[in-house]
């Protein structure tokens, strides 16, 4: 499984699914420019990733957004990020508490419901430029059913180089379905079987409807 080196950096050394946190990550999306998947179940590791993975000329959507603290770090590390966040109140809050980088021009952030208008998602995103990061934390511990519906269809209208997602519902799952094809008959077995995975994570398929118990839609 191909993990983008400079996503991969901050899970330190063993297998490449499971790092020295514990996070769970995978390679996929195709060729050279395809998409490295984090999932986290804690918010300071969502915030490790900000710091860690966000870079000087990167462009970042973040879903959202909440208070703002995540995407204060972001602001701090990348060029230009957007904030979405589907309640007004945190929304003004954000704004307020991240004055500065409003201010400066590298921090926005905007009124919009990710599950309810996904095409308006994916033109806020195609509005950054390709190439766009992509953040993502939906009330911390959505239900599964929500990211099913998000994710996938966000995957494959961006292209973003890497997602990182905050829930702990979706890194249990994904942590038990890498777990169950390590323990295939033979090393090739359960090496074909995580690719499947990484696969379907980043470019929809069976794991989500799997998950979910039908099609994300």
């Amino acid at each position: 499984m191909r993990l983008i080196r400079r996503y991969a950096s901050h899970l330190g050394g063993g297998d490449p699914a499971a790092g020295g946190d514990g996070d769970p990550a995978a390679g996929g999306g195709g060729g050279g420019g395809g998409t490295a998947l984090v999932v986290c179940a804690e918010t300071e590791s969502y915030r490790r990733l900000a710091w860690s993975q966000a870079r000087a000329g990167d462009a970042v959507l973040e879903v959202g957004s909440s208070f703002g603290e995540a995407s204060a770090i972001l602001a701090r590390r990348a060029s230009l990020t957007l904030g979405v966040d589907n309640s007004p109140a945190l929304v003004a809050e954000a704004a307020a508490r991240c004055a500065p980088a409003v201010a400066a021009g590298r921090l926005s952030f905007a009124l919009l419901d990710a599950l309810q208008d996904p095409e308006a998602l994916h033109a806020a995103g195609r509005a950054l430029g390709p190439g766009a990061l992509l953040f993502v934390d939906i009330g911390g511990n959505r239900a599964l059913p929500g990211l099913a519906a998000l994710l996938p269809h966000a995957i494959a209208a961006l292209r973003p180089p890497l997602v990182a997602v905050k829930s702990r519902a979706l890194h249990a799952a994904v942590a038990a379905a890498w777990a169950s094809a390590g323990a295939a008959a033979d090393d090739d077995a359960a090496g074909g079987r995580r690719r499947r995975i990484a696969g379907e994570l980043c470019d929809g398929g069976a794991f989500w409807r799997g998950l979910c118990g039908g099609d994300p839609g």
